[in-house]
């Protein structure tokens, strides 16, 4: 079975989160996984792109 990875990077490619996954996991919970890891360790988050088509939750804010 296969692995999928997913990162998240500041504005000059510095990477912040990180995660591997079973390939079998679904994009949407990728990111998912990676934000729920950076909320952890990023104080904020102005601008969020992504590369790919995930569907992610609404903070609230």
């Amino acid at each position: 079975m296969g692995r999928k990875r997913g990162v998240i990077t500041d504005t000059i490619g510095l990477l912040l989160a990180v995660t591997v996954t079973a390939a079998g996991l679904s994009e949407n919970a990728v990111g998912l996984r990676l934000l729920d890891q950076a909320e952890i360790h990023i104080a904020s988050v102005d601008n969020l792109t992504l590369n790919t088509p995930h569907r992610i939750r609404s903070s609230g804010a």
